[in-house]
C-alpha cells in the first residue's frame, strides 16, 4: 500500500482532513499567513515530504503555488482544487491558470467538488474526478440539553461572495433567535457598526473542536453565496450534525443539497422567509437531512474506492 500525503496550505480544510482520514494517509498543514510565506512554505514542504519518503501526494489548492510540486513528483500527484481558482478572472489569475494547466498535464489527475465545474475546465488535458465533500464527522462526545432559545450557526469566511449585509439586516429583525457568525470578522468593514446587535454574536475564527461544539448545539445552519459553480462546506457540516440547512437558490446547491434544505434569494425578506419556513417544517427537515447524510456517506465511500484504485495503479 502506498504511503500517501495530503498537503494543504490552508488554515483549516475539512476536505483535506476527510481525504487523509479515508485514505489512511498523513495530513500536512502549513498555513499561509501572508503573501510573503509562499516561498518559505514551499521550502518547508519539500523538507518535510523528503524526510517522510511518501509514495503519493494529494495537493489542495488554492494557493496555486503548491501545485509547483508537480515538477518534482509528476505522476505521483493528484491535485484537489476548490472552485474559486477557476472563477477569478483578472490577468494574474489568468496567468496562474495557464501555468496550472501546464502542470496538470504532468500529474495523475484533478479532483473537483461538483459536476457543474466541469464546464469551466473541459479543455484541461487531464483526467478529472468529481468527488463532493463528505458529511462532517464530528469528533465531540457532548450531549446538549435543549432550552427554549433558538440558535443558528452562520458559517462565514467574510469573503466577497457572501451577502453579509443582507444576512445582518435580516437577523436583527428576528427576535428570539440568536445567530452565531463564525469566521474572521476583522475582514468585515462594517463590524463596528453592527457588533452591538443583541441577537448577533461574532465568534471569530474557531478551532475545530470549538466549531464542532457550536455546530452540535445549534438548531440550524446557514450558508449563503452569490457565486455559481460552487458548493458550500457549511452544507456538509449541517448534514454531518443532522441540522436543517438554509442556503442560496443556486443550481449547484439545489443539485447537491436536495433534502433537508431550504433555498432563498440573497435578499433580506427572502432570508427571513426561509428561516421561518425552516422553523415551520423543522421535524420534516430533520428527518430529510438524516436521509441525505446516509446518501452522502455512501457516495463518498464509493468515490474513495475509485480514488484508491487510481493511486494504487501508479
Amino acid at each position: 500500500m502506498k504511503k500517501i500525503c495530503v498537503l494543504s496550505w490552508q488554515k483549516d480544510s475539512q476536505y483535506a482532513y476527510s481525504l487523509a482520514s479515508s485514505l489512511a494517509g498523513d495530513l500536512i498543514k502549513i498555513p499561509v499567513r501572508n503573501r510573503f510565506d509562499y516561498f518559505l512554505n514551499f521550502l518547508k514542504t519539500l523538507i518535510i515530504i523528503n524526510k517522510k519518503k511518501y509514495n503519493f501526494f494529494i495537493l489542495e489548492i488554492p494557493p496555486i503555488y503548491l501545485s509547483y510540486l508537480i515538477l518534482f513528483y509528476k505522476k505521483r500527484v493528484i491535485v484537489v482544487s476548490h472552485s474559486n481558482i477557476f472563477l477569478l478572472d483578472n490577468w494574474w489569475h489568468q496567468l496562474q491558470k495557464s501555468i496550472l494547466k501546464y502542470f496538470l498535464k504532468k500529474s495523475k489527475g484533478l479532483i473537483i467538488h461538483n459536476e457543474k465545474l466541469l464546464e469551466l475546465i473541459k479543455r484541461y488535458p487531464i483526467r478529472k474526478l468529481v468527488i463532493e465533500p463528505p458529511p462532517r464527522k464530528l469528533e465531540i462526545n457532548k450531549s446538549y440539553q435543549k432550552d427554549n432559545s433558538l440558535k443558528v450557526l452562520v458559517a462565514l469566511s467574510f469573503s466577497p461572495d457572501e451577502p453579509i449585509k443582507e444576512l445582518i439586516v435580516s437577523f436583527k429583525e428576528l427576535n428570539g433567535i440568536n445567530f452565531y457568525l463564525t469566521g474572521d470578522y476583522s475582514k468585515f468593514p462594517d463590524y463596528q457598526k453592527v457588533r452591538d446587535i443583541k441577537n448577533i454574536i461574532f465568534t471569530g475564527y474557531l478551532k475545530r473542536e470549538d466549531y464542532e461544539e457550536l455546530l452540535s448545539s445549534v438548531d440550524l445552519v446557514i450558508g449563503l453565496t452569490t457565486r455559481d459553480y460552487t458548493i458550500l462546506q457549511s452544507g456538509y457540516d449541517a448534514i454531518g450534525a443532522e441540522k436543517p440547512f438554509l442556503t442560496s437558490d443556486k443550481e449547484v446547491l439545489r443539485k447537491y443539497f436536495f433534502k433537508g434544505t431550504i433555498f432563498v434569494k440573497n435578499e433580506k425578506e427572502d432570508i427571513k422567509r426561509g428561516i421561518r419556513e425552516v422553523l415551520k417544517n423543522y421535524q420534516i427537515l430533520k428527518e430529510e437531512i438524516k436521509e441525505l447524510k446516509k446518501i452522502k456517506i455512501k457516495k463518498w465511500e464509493e468515490n474513495i474506492k475509485i480514488l484508491r484504485k487510481m493511486i494504487d495503479d501508479c
